[in-house]
């Protein structure tokens, strides 16, 4: 059997290369005579290709920064970021190959910056009649018609086979797929099993990791805020570390914060920011040698509940909401208006109770259950189409 395994493989936002290895390694473990061929949605072979400087800088740096534009502009500007001719050839060749099935891998998939190369890879599957299963998939703002169209049709080609949607299933229903008559289904995020496939176990540990993301236009506040922050950890003698999910430009803004903290009060802590992690591995085990963490993204709270390391989400996108509500923890959010003692406070709390096992049990195994049921059901469809086509 062989399976096209499609994500941001490369990311340098590590949890979804994360989604890819785990995705890829629960196959294995059903499957284990299976080959999986990677397809990144930008292109990439590998995470050296992170360290590659891009052919067009500027268009690149563009998008870094800046991913929503108004509706008129959207789908110009995204068909700017895909027009390197590289990516389209990556898609062509990686597709040119005979798979019994693709799966894209999940994360936050259904967003603008993913809709053209998600349309270019499915167009060129149907083109052999491969058929598709999305797997756990993400919901983000899409603003514009054109994408929003471009990504039904993808959504509803003939050859898709399975839909499986992280969050915000009702949204995919109303938008995407309202006279489809095919099931979607509601599961969660497969990163809840990182920690068992990296076989990697939470470490006793005094060290509250803070998870620094970078936001556009928002540096001062952030810098003050993670100061605040700071400030209270030390005034409980609470020890601490900076950290990131790998993204160059959030481990730019925590080296600004430790300057800006070191200014005002010079630092007497020996490693006060984790080294930027490269790949998946790293970065679970990063956060496996927390106590606790308060933290942005998505997937270092999702990297968290794996391991069992309580954390406190900083909001910036309802996906962080829609998953703490899923373990049954929604006062575990906050943001990074509201009072850093407060938020500590939570923190503190949340030690003590860790996790109710129960819900993110319940999870793992209701995602592993869609998983290993689509491609069940895409192998039996494949084998009956085929048996028909040779009677």
């Amino acid at each position: 059997m062989k399976i096209l395994l499609i994500g941001e493989v490369y990311s340098e936002n590590l949890g979804d290369g994360i989604i890819c290895e785990t995705v890829a390694n629960l196959i294995k473990n059903a499957y284990p005579n299976c080959e999986i061929i990677m397809g990144d949605l930008s292109g990439k072979s590998g995470y050296e290709h992170n360290n590659i400087k891009q052919k067009n800088e500027k268009v690149h740096h563009l998008f870094k920064f800046n991913r929503h534009f108004p509706a008129s502009l959207e789908y110009p500007m995204y068909l700017l970021l895909n027009q390197d001719k590289a990516k389209k050839q990556h898609i062509k060749e990686i597709c040119n190959d005979d798979y019994d099935f693709a799966i894209f891998a999940g994360g936050q998939m259904l967003f603008n910056h993913f809709v053209i190369p998600i349309s270019r890879y499915v167009k060129q599957l149907k083109k052999k009649n491969i058929p598709i299963i999305f797997h756990s998939c993400g919901v983000g703002t899409i603003n514009g018609k054109r994408l929003k169209k471009k990504l039904k049709k993808a959504l509803t080609r003939k050859n898709i086979s399975s839909i499986s949607i992280r969050d915000d299933i009702e949204m995919v229903k109303n938008v995407y797929l309202p006279e489809n008559k095919q099931v979607i289904y509601k599961t969660f995020d497969t990163a809840l099993w990182s920690a068992p496939e990296y076989h990697i176990q939470k470490q006793e540990s005094s060290i509250i990791g803070l998870g620094i993301m970078f936001v556009p236009r928002q540096e001062k506040n952030l810098i003050h805020f993670w100061k605040q922050i700071i400030h209270h950890l030390n005034q409980g003698n609470m020890q601490w570390q900076l950290f990131c999910n790998g993204d160059k430009a959030d481990y730019k803004l925590a080296e600004q914060i430790i300057a800006a903290v070191n200014k005002d009060d010079p630092l007497h802590v020996s490693n006060p920011l984790a080294e930027r992690p490269t790949k998946g591995k790293e970065l679970v085990q990063q956060i496996a040698q927390y106590k606790s963490i308060i933290s942005f993204r998505l997937h270092s709270h999702i990297v968290a509940a794996s391991l069992g390391v309580p954390s406190i989400a900083l909001d910036w996108d309802k996906k962080l909401t829609f998953f703490f509500e899923s373990i049954h923890y929604p006062e575990r959010v906050s943001t990074h208006n509201d009072d850093p003692k407060q938020i500590i406070a939570k923190l503190k709390v949340a030690e003590i109770q860790k996790y109710s096992e129960a819900p993110i049990e319940e999870q793992k195994q209701q995602v592993l259950t869609h998983l290993y049921t689509s491609i069940e059901s895409t192998k039996n469809e494949t084998d009956f189409s085929l048996n028909n086509t040779l009677l």
